[in-house]
């Protein structure tokens, strides 16, 4: 995938790949901390450059994130990367390499989040790539419909009626009515109903399963995972950044089976974005 990026940059862009490129930052950053660090700095830089509609140089400042095969640039990271090009690439009005690039972040985890999936599917019907755009905008209806997010649901509704499939537009608010009505029974004492705002509280978390190697080894780690999380109180849009690789997969896992209650105002249930959740492995 990391060769297919820099085809498609330097394809882009105008940009020669060298055979034996120099190393970078993102070549010689030694833990999973740094590197995200060495990349966000990038991906700032590479924001201001593209301020100035200067779409090269702003590609050139992330496309090393993907080009390294340094194995402590995490998912995370990669994923950083991923949505910047995108930006870079849409911004130079190349929808059908920025849907690409889109759909490339969102295969990085198993769990890509609807909103992701639906401005891929935008991407892909700007670049007049409809058939491909359909199937990536039902999948992201299909998840939106699973997690309840109903931020996706109202954005494809307005899609629906916008391109005049009005059958279309009221099956899914039938849906939408029925995500709500599940959720009437989740908040029904007093103090949600006249409380403004209740925020989520944890209300189950399976910890996470220790890496074998790791147990063996003795080696330690933390993880912070980023989540969002669904008016189910299901977690949603999840990111990990670990102290060791080994230690990711074992945390997304753990985070996929938490469960919430719903951030609620005024009785009604809303999703809650950016929660930070840490996870520690540690040897008793």
């Amino acid at each position: 995938m990391r060769l297919l990026a820099g085809a498609l940059v330097a394809l882009c862009f105008g940009m020669v790949t060298p055979v034996a490129a120099q190393q970078t930052d993102m070549d010689t950053c030694q833990s999973a901390d740094a590197c995200q660090q060495a990349a966000q700095t990038r991906v700032s830089k590479a924001r201001s450059v593209l301020n100035r509609q200067r779409f090269r140089e702003a590609a050139q400042e992330v496309y090393p994130v993907l080009r390294s095969d340094n194995p402590e640039i995490g998912i995370p990271t990669r994923i950083l990367a991923y949505s910047s090009l995108t930006d870079i690439l849409d911004a130079a009005d190349l929808p059908g390499f920025a849907a690409s690039f889109q759909g490339s972040a969102n295969r990085l985890t198993s769990a890509p989040s609807s909103l992701a999936l639906l401005r891929e599917a935008e991407l892909l019907a700007e670049a007049g790539r409809g058939d491909e755009a359909e199937a990536v905008r039902s999948n992201a209806e299909t998840l939106a419909i699973q997690a309840a997010n109903l931020l996706t649901v109202d954005r494809l509704i307005d899609t629906y009626q916008t391109r005049g499939e009005t059958q279309r537009a009221d099956d899914l608010r039938a849906q939408r009515r029925d995500i709500a009505r599940r959720f009437d029974g989740i908040c029904s004492s007093a103090r949600c109903r006249s409380a403004d705002v209740v925020e989520a509280q944890l209300l189950e978390q399976s910890p996470p399963d220790y890496p074998r190697s790791a147990l063996r080894s003795g080696q330690e780690g933390q993880c912070q995972i980023r989540m969002n999380i669904a008016e189910t109180g299901r977690a949603t849009d999840i990111e990990t950044l670990c102290s060791d690789p080994v230690f990711v997969e074992p945390a997304y896992q753990s985070a996929v089976s938490t469960r919430f209650t719903p951030r609620f105002e005024s009785g009604a249930p809303k999703p809650t974005y950016g929660v930070m959740f840490p996870v520690e492995f540690a040897v008793r």
